[in-house]
């Protein structure tokens, strides 16, 4: 194999020592204890069988695939753990004529908090090339062991804790060997760049990917998006570049112009950005390079883009009096008047007699039945006595005028100049502003008739 490793750890507060070496194929280190169930079958001196087949290894624990077992006693705050040799075959051809090389010495030592010292190899596993990217794997987390260990998925940036025979690690947050290495959802990804040659295998550790936002990638196909950049995957976000819609979250990839390969990530929403309709959710419209809805105050093209289904000065609009309106179709009352939907009831808005309902009159801009109260421009316009000042009026005492024709009386106590005059029956204790206003013809310096 060509190699001696030497496996030492450190963790925070916890420190171990190298002892006095015992061999894979020989002395067992004092007090170690052999494993049952699993690891190497124990000889009676208290080596390994190196042929030994490994029994009960869980294949997502690159520790146990690998042939290291601990002692789960041992304390790591205050022992010196033993070195285990392993004499590995070498792995380097001998020259022609020459006799085979001589086997590499491999040592270990290691404690772990909370699972003690190495206590047990199994060489054949130690020594097997196969393996050696395992061992690594299981290196690292030897080494990480105690500073980067985890109680809950909720520590891990990966999200997974997961106990192993060196503790409880975050394995998406390790390098891997292979994808069981990984916690649910991830595989094992290898740089391309690494893999040998002749045999297309890996020649060093991958890293843990599930093809999400950031996730380690080497090709379009690693990532759940469908996009690799720069060696990370995109998250098929808002503002992210994208070829296709497939490589959108929104399913929503904008492209400026029908020519371009390449585009922005968009939501889709009301609001979102947008070149044609395609870049926006169904129901939704694209208008002024923003994706539009129906509903009022919305911008449009044409009516079938509004939910009112009309479309007035390129904004959707309700129809209701007030709306803005262009022809009397925009409006749910029928009546657009002066570029503005009106009811067409009294006192509604209106510019000609058209604009009103029901024989209703247009005076002074509002629609008027006549009555006493409504609009009028001229008597004609009332269905009483007297248009006065804009307003239909009955001539009953105390009521405006200007004239005396303006009161049912025939008498209007009218002052000189802009005043408007008020209609009076002449009576004593009458209102009056000259004596003519009296039937009596006098009228007191307090206005009121003698």
């Amino acid at each position: 194999m060509s190699r001696r490793l030497t496996l030492t750890l450190l963790s925070i507060a916890v420190s171990f020592g190298l002892g006095a070496g015992a061999a894979c194929n020989g002395d067992s280190p004092a007090g170690a204890a052999a494993p049952t169930g699993d690891g190497g079958i124990p000889l009676e001196d208290g080596g390994t069988r190196s042929d030994a087949p490994i029994r009960n290894v869980n294949a997502t624990d690159p520790c146990q695939v690998a042939g290291y077992y601990f002692d789960e006693k041992s304390d790591c705050d205050v022992v010196r753990c033993p070195k285990l040799t392993c004499k590995c075959p070498s792995t380097e051809a001998p020259q022609a004529g020459e006799p085979p090389l001589p086997p590499v010495e491999v040592t270990l030592s290691a404690c772990v908090p909370n699972k003690g010292c190495l206590s047990l190899a199994d060489c054949t596993r130690v020594c097997d090339p196969a393996l050696e990217l395992t061992q690594r794997a299981c290196d690292e987390r030897l080494q990480g062991a105690g500073s980067r260990t985890c109680t809950t998925s909720t520590e891990c940036a990966g999200g997974e804790c997961r106990e192993e025979s060196a503790g409880k690690v975050c394995v998406n947050d390790f390098h891997c060997a292979e994808d069981g290495h990984c916690g649910g959802g991830f595989v094992c990804r290898f740089d391309p760049s690494t893999l040998d040659s002749k045999t297309g295998f890996p020649t060093s550790l991958g890293t843990c990917a599930d093809g999400d936002k950031d996730s380690v990638c080497y090709a379009d196909r690693d990532c759940k998006y469908g996009l690799c950049n720069g060696s990370r995957c995109n998250g098929g976000l808002e503002g992210e570049p994208c070829g296709m819609d497939s490589q959108c979250a929104s399913g929503f990839c904008r492209k400026y112009n029908v020519t371009d390969t390449t585009g922005t990530c968009v939501t889709g929403k009301q609001g979102s950005t947008c070149t044609d309709d395609g870049d926006c959710e169904a129901a939704l419209h694209c208008q002024s390079s923003t994706c539009q809805s129906g509903a009022v105050g919305q911008l449009c093209e044409t009516d079938d883009q509004c939910d009112s289904n009309i479309c007035v000065s390129q904004r959707c609009r309700g129809g209701e009096p007030g709306s803005t309106c262009q022809e009397d179709a925009d409006c749910v009352s029928g009546i657009c008047s002066g570029y503005s939907c009106t009811s067409g009831l009294l006192f509604a808005p209106c510019y000609e007699a058209t604009d009103c309902k029901n024989g209703l009159r247009c005076a002074r801009s509002k629609c008027t039945d006549g009555s006493k109260g409504s609009p009028c421009s001229v008597a004609t316009d009332c269905t009483v006595r007297a248009c006065v000042r804009g307003t239909c009026s009955d001539g009953a005492n105390g009521a405006m005028c200007d004239a005396d024709t303006d009161c049912a009386s025939g008498r209007c106590a009218d002052p000189a100049g802009v005043e408007i005059g008020q209609c009076t029956s002449g009576a004593k204790g009458a209102h009056c502003v000259y004596a003519g206003d009296c039937v009596s013809n006098s009228c007191s310096i307090q206005g009121a008739c003698n």
